[in-house]
């Protein structure tokens, strides 16, 4: 057939001589011509027989060195999955790989599971080792075909009267002819065949047994065909999962939620217990972060308990302790993926429970607290999804109105804080441990969720004990500087809601400065807070800073006040209201406006050069800018506003109508920076 050197792209370091000598004598891949065969003698499922795939290669191996071991043999991967079987109007079951659906994966091994990657290890692979002084011939074959089982009636019934109506089959594969080099690991592709199984199947339920289905798919299967370009192998094919360990089974009714009928055998559950047993805490948070695409179809069963309890009958007390912990999140992993929020939310609430007092029993030892992290986070977001769906059920007029006036309207989240402020006092009481297994270095992460919550729920007060906790704790400085992070930026919107603008720009420029450049989002959120304190204080951030970071509302904000063009700020200010409404920074930005007027009067008196400035001239100015509503008594509250915030140093003088200023027109507008905002 030809010398074939197209290469994996592991193949690099393979030896190149043998590589290019490689040929294929001989090969055969094709699809049987056959029908697919349907057996109906069973009462409780309707089987069915593909027509088998078939490959051999008879391959002329260059001569090895003696240090040179290859095999030579069949890879197959799944790249697509439609396995269909429906029931009349009741609903469908479905053969799923969920890495595949997710678009995690973009194939599945197809290998026996047994004798990675190789699809099996009988016929399917041989084994070549040196030293061969002469060129030698290896047969390698395969055989794949599909027998599968579908019950009559739907999967989560023991009935067994026939409602089976349709069965859809369509699975897409590659299939490569692979040399690999034993040592080194590589791989070197030597040709890539694609081919498909597509099949329907009708069935009439109300028919006799035996001829209640017939194939009204073509009966000529389309045959494999070789690739001009051999294409590489990844990596998600050569490794576990393969497709039989990695498929679930799913009924899907037209009324309810899925079920999990079968769940997966590359079952998750091991991961976890290999986890706990070499306290690899930050596995184990990865593997329980909800938001981890990774896992995120992981799908555990209602015998969740039974399962742990009976794998750890002999386990350590170690492991066997985390028995509750797990199998609640397990089976609040398999609400939240029938979108049963509100029984996903209870089932975390016991195992973060659970968690804390497994965390309390642990004498001398804090490893479990990167799973409270997770765990945390992950429980005060499911209230989130609560509270929301909990606001959209509201039905009656009455019931909205009730929730427009903060009744019930964060109760999940509510409830969420009373589970981490438990936490938090468990936390704060281990004063006894050694300092490097200290549960207290938990307290500033678990302090930062409180925040959030409260901070969403509007019950920003609440945070005051606990901020005197951390500052009274010794450890303010020490905890590690992403939970510092969290915790200056939210003391820092405190401190901005109480007016300490001072002290609320240390707080943010402290975030900002700390937080990872990589992390664009957090700095951003930072500057939408920091920005307006500045702005407040006299300072103003620079065009760049607000470009890099894409916060083009307040670019036009800095332009308006720095201009003193009242006009520009009102119509900024409208145009871009749901930024800042969203951002919760209108009302800080409301106050520049005042700032603005003062560098519009500050260009109005240094135009006029005089000291005694007639309130006329001001009321025509704000006038001529669409301040339709302006006259004098409005303008001399305004600037008995600026004098008193110190933005002006002067005096109105209401029997000549004139603001009377500092002849010394620095000081009569002095620099907002040193003005004390926090009077």
């Amino acid at each position: 057939m030809g010398n074939l050197n197209n290469k994996n792209r592991n193949s690099i370091s393979t030896n190149s001589n043998v590589i290019t000598r490689i040929k294929i004598d001989k090969l055969d891949v094709r699809i049987e011509n056959e029908p697919t065969q349907i057996d109906e003698r069973s009462s409780s499922v309707l089987k069915y027989r593909t027509p088998h795939f078939k490959a051999s290669a008879r391959i002329k191996f260059p001569p090895i060195n003696r240090d040179e071991i290859w095999k030579i043999g069949w890879i197959q991967a799944c790249t697509y999955m439609q396995f269909r079987n429906s029931y009349g109007n009741l609903g469908c079951s479905s053969w799923e790989f969920p890495e595949l659906a997710t678009g995690l994966k973009p194939m599945i091994s197809d290998s026996d599971g047994k004798n990675f990657p190789w699809y099996g290890s009988k016929t399917e692979v041989v084994l070549v080792k040196g030293p061969q002084q002469n060129f030698t011939m290896h047969h390698v074959s395969m055989n794949d075909n599909f027998y599968p089982h579908v019950t009559w009636d739907i999967p989560t019934s023991s009935d067994k009267t026939p409602k089976l109506t349709n069965i859809k089959r369509d699975q897409k594969f590659y299939t490569w002819l692979v040399a690999m080099d034993v040592l080194n690991g590589t791989f070197v592709v030597l040709k890539t065949f694609k081919w498909r199984m597509k099949l329907e199947i009708q069935v009439d339920p109300s028919k006799e047994q035996g001829s209640r289905a017939k194939l009204v798919s073509s009966p000529v299967p389309k045959q494999p065909y070789a690739l001009k370009n051999n294409y590489k192998i990844p990596d998600c094919a050569l490794y576990p999962s393969n497709a039989n360990s990695a498929q679930i089974l799913i009924w899907r009714p037209s009324l309810g939620t899925p079920v999990v009928v079968v769940s997966p055998k590359c079952y998750n559950k091991d991961e976890i217990i290999q986890n706990l047993i070499k306290n690899d805490a930050i596995s184990l948070a990865k593997l329980l972060n909800l938001k981890n695409d990774k896992y995120r179809q992981i799908y555990f069963e209602d015998n969740s308990k039974e399962y742990l309890r009976d794998k750890f009958t002999n386990s350590p007390n170690k492991i066997y302790s985390w028995t509750e912990v797990i199998s609640n999140y397990a089976l609040a992993r398999n609400s939240l993926s029938n979108q049963d929020y509100i029984n996903s939310f209870e089932l975390m609430s016991k195992s973060f429970k659970s968690l804390i007092e497994l965390i309390k029993d642990a004498r001398d030892e804090n490893w479990q607290l990167p799973i409270l992290f997770q765990m945390s986070v992950d429980l005060r977001l499911l209230a989130y999804t609560c509270d929301s769906r909990h606001r959209q059920d509201f039905e009656s007029e009455q019931e909205k109105e009730a929730n427009a006036e903060g009744s019930n309207q964060g109760q999940y989240a509510e409830k969420t804080a009373e589970s981490l402020m438990v936490c938090f006092r468990n936390l704060c009481t281990d004063t006894r441990s050694e300092s490097q297994v200290s549960k207290r270095w938990g307290m500033m992460h678990i302090i930062n969720q409180l925040f959030k919550i409260y901070f969403k729920i509007n019950k920003i007060n609440l945070c005051n004990p606990l901020k005197r906790v951390i500052e009274n704790s010794g450890m303010k400085d020490s905890f590690p500087i992403a939970h510092q992070i969290v915790y200056k930026f939210y003391v820092g919107r405190q401190a901005m809601f109480e007016n300490d603008y001072n002290t609320a720009a240390d707080y943010f420029e402290f975030a900002f400065r700390n937080c990872p450049s990589k992390y664009t989002r957090n700095k951003k959120i930072i500057l939408v807070y920091l920005i307006p304190v500045n702005m407040l204080r006299g300072y103003m951030p620079n065009q760049d800073l607000l470009l890099k970071y894409d916060l083009k509302p307040f670019a036009e904000i800095v332009n308006a006040v720095k201009q003193g063009n009242i006009q520009k700020f009102n119509n900024d200010m409208i145009e871009y209201e749901d930024f800042f409404i969203e951002s919760g920074v209108y009302l800080f930005l409301e106050k520049l406006k005042m700032t603005t007027y003062r560098n519009l009067f500050k260009k109005l008196a240094k135009l006029l050069n005089t000291a005694q400035i007639p309130i006329e001239d001001f009321v025509d100015v704000l006038k001529f800018l669409n301040e339709d509503d302006m006259d004098n008594d409005i303008c001399q509250c305004i600037l008995s506003n600026l004098i008193f915030e110190g933005k002006i140093k002067g005096y109105i003088s209401h029997k000549h109508n004139k603001l009377v200023i500092n002849k010394d027109f620095r000081a009569a507008f002095p620099r907002l920076t040193t003005i004390n905002l926090n009077k």
